[in-house]
């Protein structure tokens, strides 16, 4: 799979702040523009579980999960 880079600069410190590593960091942005674009419908399900790297399978889950928790 061919991929392109996307550069997001953020303040000083912001990973101490949110208690992550900048790799961590990294994979949460991901996930949630993932999450945040099917919402949205911008992007399928499948396109949206590659942005966050991770099995069609797993992603559908998480959507599950963080759909359930928005309407608690």
């Amino acid at each position: 799979m061919a991929t392109e880079e996307l550069t997001i600069h953020y303040p000083a410190g912001f990973e101490r702040a949110v208690h992550l590593t900048k790799a961590e960091m990294e994979q949460h942005l991901r996930l949630m523009a993932a999450l945040k674009m099917f919402e949205l419908g911008k992007i399928s399900s499948g396109k949206a579980a590659e942005l966050a790297g991770m099995s069609s399978n797993t992603f559908a889950k998480i959507d599950q999960l963080a759909r359930a928790s928005v309407g608690s």
